[in-house]
């Protein structure tokens, strides 16, 4: 286990992996496992298509084996995220467990070409919209809104895009609020650039490049 020491509690990060598919791969996370036991290991094949398991496999594990964990944060690795900040600016209220926090995307529609990543056909979407919901490198759920999702997630056929599934379907249905971090949230390089008014709010950075990374994190909004 890999704690991050914080003033004000811990962070315990797990590493979630599709299955092995050679021996010198199991070796390796064995060894890492018995190292730091920091690996959630799943018996699905690696595609984007299983990511949606992947993500309903961590719900899983948040809410039976991390009973004081009172957030599941889900973390793409190639995510640049700044806790400090995170939880400094984090307006917590009575209903914090019961709410995801993300950069919200709002109206946005499927994508209708096959040779599209995250093509969805009619049949499988008909709306001209999504719900609105979370965008999925970088989302927190609260504990009760965890169990909510998992609860109504019984009752749908799961889409390939995990976060809309999860963000936007599934947590509509079960009336789980999400709150828009957008604005202390950058998806490229190009917006930090266009955005540096707001770097001393910035605490994630989607696909950053590491000339830009001191500064940003430091909270400075000279570029």
């Amino acid at each position: 286990m890999r704690w991050i020491t914080r003033p004000t509690g811990r962070v315990l990060v797990f590493f979630l992996l599709s299955a092995p598919t050679s021996v010198h791969e199991l070796y390796v996370l064995q060894k890492e496992q018995k190292k730091h036991s920091d690996i959630i290991v799943t018996d699905l094949m690696e595609s984007y298509e299983n990511l949606v398991f992947k993500v309903y496999a961590s719900l899983v594990f948040h809410q039976h084996y991390c009973p004081m964990a009172q957030f599941l944060m889900k973390v793409d690795d190639d995510v640049c995220l700044q806790l400090d900040r995170m939880v400094q600016l984090w307006n917590m209220d009575d209903k914090v467990n019961k709410s995801i926090y993300c950069q919200v995307l709002p109206r946005a529609r499927p994508k209708r070409d096959p040779s599209n990543k995250w093509y969805v056909p009619d049949k499988v979407w008909p709306d001209q919209y999504y719900p609105q919901y979370c965008n999925g490198p970088m989302y927190v759920i609260g504990k009760i809104a965890g169990q909510a999702i998992l609860d109504q997630t019984q009752i749908f056929s799961p889409l390939t895009i995990e976060d809309v599934f999860y963000t936007g379907v599934v947590a509509e249905s079960a009336n789980v609020r999400r709150i828009n971090w957008g604005r202390s949230m950058v998806s490229n390089t190009r917006e930090i650039r266009m955005y540096k008014y707001r770097n001393d709010r910035t605490f994630f950075i989607h696909h950053l490049r590491s000339s830009v990374f001191p500064g940003v994190l430091e909270g400075t909004s000279k570029m």
